[in-house]
């Protein structure tokens, strides 16, 4: 019995201490984070390329505080380019512009004046704008506008002696109320040349150019 309690003492330091190195190691591996071994099958890691932003180039003019050529994203819309350029200017009249249209390199944006507008109306037909009725913005190069600019030179010619009232309001800057002098001046004296035109009252040297591609005799 002796015997037995000396070998325990003699050996009981060890077993304490053999305890502790297991319970260390144990603990260690279980609180220790392992990243995964990724097995080697000779293929190169390409790692993720950081996201591109393309950007465009628009110009906006008019009724903006700050108008100017600015970059903006490639997904930017036409109210991200009036913010940029300062915002709208007190006068200014979107009715006509559509101001989510996507914008695209090279645009050319135009912010009109209320008093722009009201001038155009006057000499322009009524159509379906419920607050500004006019059939399309003053400028062919205004890319920001709802409805696209009327080019008529794509259509057949007007006749200023046998065109109907519709026709006539068809040319760009002749207005109902110009067209009907028209016709009246015709019912009168028929025009025997396009530059007869001239002699209704409203339509200068500066329409005439505009329209004479447009009409005949």
């Amino acid at each position: 019995m002796k015997i037995i309690l000396d070998y325990t003492k003699k050996y009981s330091i060890y077993i304490v201490i053999s305890l502790l190195v297991i319970i260390t190691i144990l603990t260690t591996l279980f609180f220790t984070k392992t990243e995964p071994v990724l097995a080697s099958n000779n293929k190169t890691i390409i790692p993720k390329k950081e996201k591109v932003t393309n950007t465009i180039k628009v110009e906006i003019k008019g009724a903006v505080n700050n108008p100017g050529v600015y970059e903006l994203e490639d997904s930017s819309r036409v109210i991200d380019a009036i913010n940029i350029s300062g915002g709208l200017r007190e006068d200014a009249n979107t009715n006509l512009i559509n101001l989510s249209k996507k914008l695209k390199d090279e645009m050319v944006i135009i912010i009109y004046t209320n008093e722009e507008i009201i001038n155009y109306n006057e000499s322009k037909i009524k159509t379906e704008y419920v607050y500004i009725e006019v059939e399309n913005c003053p400028d062919k190069i205004n890319d920001a506008c709802i409805k696209e600019y009327n080019d008529t030179s794509q259509n057949k010619l007007v006749n200023l002696n046998t065109a109907s009232l519709e026709e006539i309001t068809s040319l760009p800057g002749i207005g109902e109320s110009k067209a009907k002098t028209i016709i009246e001046y015709r019912e009168k004296q028929k025009f025997n040349s396009i530059e007869d035109i001239q002699n209704i009252k409203g339509i200068g040297a500066s329409l005439f150019e505009k329209i004479k591609e447009n009409i005949t005799v």
